[in-house]
């Protein structure tokens, strides 16, 4: 394929996909017309590669073309209806220096467990017939917070047991070690960061579908209804 066709070919997912996407909105006005209005009037939809699935800034509502065709309506329903609620729920500005990856899973859990009692499109589901989004009865949002599921989540990293005192080596060495670098201190953050990246694996691939990135305003993206 020539890179002429290959543009040709682009343009024409982007459309169906775009089709697809302004359908999904639409039976979301029907059904649930608060946050469609709020979708309308509050996120311009942006065609974005960058993303795996969808993702919102509190600003745009960014959707992957082949994301979006590979799902099917009511479940971009419930994509959309997730970014909306990250928008009302404020997560682009609360996070205020959380891990971000650990705050957009509890987030996810939090919305994702809303949606379901309010049967807001449909859930995602692999093969198998289970979730492929985040939903856990423990980390029900209608009775807990966000901050609340972050710390319950942020409780589970557990840094490696460091030695302390002094090194085993030579038995005739008897003097005095100073202790080493990391004994019996916290997890340094890129330590943390790299624990969260083992221990929530799953999570963090299941929270790619509906990303929400901190809230960063620049001379195009405002807050004005779309006319």
């Amino acid at each position: 394929m020539t890179p002429l066709q290959e543009k040709v070919a682009d343009k024409f997912k982007e459309r169906k996909a775009t089709k697809k996407y302004d359908e999904a909105v639409r039976h979301l006005l029907r059904t649930n017309p608060t946050l469609g209005v709020i979708l309308l009037e509050r996120l311009r939809p942006l065609v974005s590669y960058d993303c795996d699935c969808y993702y919102t800034n509190g600003v745009v509502i960014g959707y992957n073309p082949e994301a979006v065709l590979s799902m099917s309506i009511l479940n971009n329903v419930f994509v959309i209806a997730h970014e909306i609620m990250h928008n009302l729920m404020c997560h682009s500005t609360r996070r205020n220096g959380r891990d971000a990856r650990l705050w957009n899973i509890a987030g996810d859990y939090c919305i994702n467990s809303l949606l379901e009692k309010l049967k807001v499109g449909e859930i995602p589901r692999r093969e198998d017939g289970t979730p492929n989004c985040l939903l856990d009865d423990r980390y029900d949002g209608s009775k807990l917070s966000t901050e609340a599921v972050y710390n319950m989540l942020n409780n589970k990293v557990k840094p490696k047991e460091k030695p302390k005192g002094k090194p085993k080596g030579d038995p005739k060495d008897n003097s005095e070690t100073a202790p080493q670098e990391g004994d019996g201190q916290e997890a340094q953050p890129e330590e943390v960061e790299d624990m969260i990246g083992k221990q929530f694996k799953e999570e963090i691939a299941k929270s790619k579908m509906g990303l929400v990135e901190d809230y960063v305003p620049d001379e195009q993206d405002t807050w004005e209804p779309r006319g």
